[in-house]
């Protein structure tokens, strides 16, 4: 009477191991508030920075005001072009930290995480951007281009 439990276990035995070599966690560090979440103090900082992603375009803000808007193409050149513009807006502005993503309509998970590496990574063909440390007082080269990447209305 213990055959077809012993079945079971030969059956269910490699399964399980191939799902555990199969499963890939990715784990994306963002700050998402949610609706119920209490409101933060409002910003004193002047320099606003917000990307609008839509699957026709991507749109630049800084302060509200539109710097640049981005048709979609599809090689995602797009996002390379967004990029520059934001190497642009960081050698402008390089004590700038924070950017807010903000998909508009529905876009997918895997356009809005390249929108996300293209405005928090420097990449090795970017021009060099320096900034002076605060606590040091010296020049150092930055790595980042804008590392505090904050998502505004996504909700579950």
């Amino acid at each position: 009477m213990i055959t077809p439990l012993l079945d079971l276990f030969v059956a269910l035995i490699p399964f399980l191991i191939m799902s555990v070599a199969l499963t890939k966690v990715n784990i994306v560090d963002v700050a998402l508030s949610g609706p119920g979440a209490v409101a933060a103090p409002p910003s004193t900082d002047d320099y606003a920075l917000s990307l609008r992603v839509h699957n026709s375009k991507a749109e630049i803000f800084l302060n509200n005001a539109l710097v640049s808007s981005i048709p979609a193409t599809a090689d995602k050149t797009w996002i390379d072009q967004a990029h520059v513009k934001l190497v642009e807006l960081k050698r402008k502005r390089p004590e700038a930290l924070k950017i807010h993503i903000e998909p508009q309509g529905r876009v997918s998970l895997e356009l809005l995480m390249s929108f996300m590496d293209a405005s928090r990574e420097l990449r090795v063909d970017d021009a060099e951007i320096k900034r002076k440390d605060e606590v040091t007082g010296k020049t150092v080269r930055l790595r980042f281009l804008f590392p505090q990447v904050v998502l505004k209305g996504v909700y579950g």
